[in-house]
């Protein structure tokens, strides 16, 4: 089991991270199922399914909660993410 914490700074940092997770992360499937929202809040559950460079498939899975700021842009993610080869 890993833990990683990502935290962009600036809209830059997050092109660059999300080209870094394409390029390696291929024919991405994404599935998501709405849980709860509120004013400026919203909680997802998701599981998507990625090719890897190697043509290994893996199956991610995971709870969201997002926090939005007064202009609409995303001020707080909080994941929790499983992976799983198939």
């Amino acid at each position: 089991m890993s833990i990683t914490i990502y935290k962009p700074t600036s809209r830059d940092e997050i092109v660059s991270f999300l080209q870094k997770t394409f390029t390696k992360e291929t024919e991405y499937q994404l599935v998501k199922e709405l849980w709860a929202f509120t004013g400026n809040g919203i909680t997802v559950k998701f599981a998507y399914e990625w090719l890897d460079t190697n043509e290994q498939w893996h199956r991610s899975y995971a709870n969201e909660n997002w926090e939005f700021n007064p202009k609409g842009l995303m001020a707080q993610h909080y994941a929790s993410l499983s992976d799983l080869g198939l």
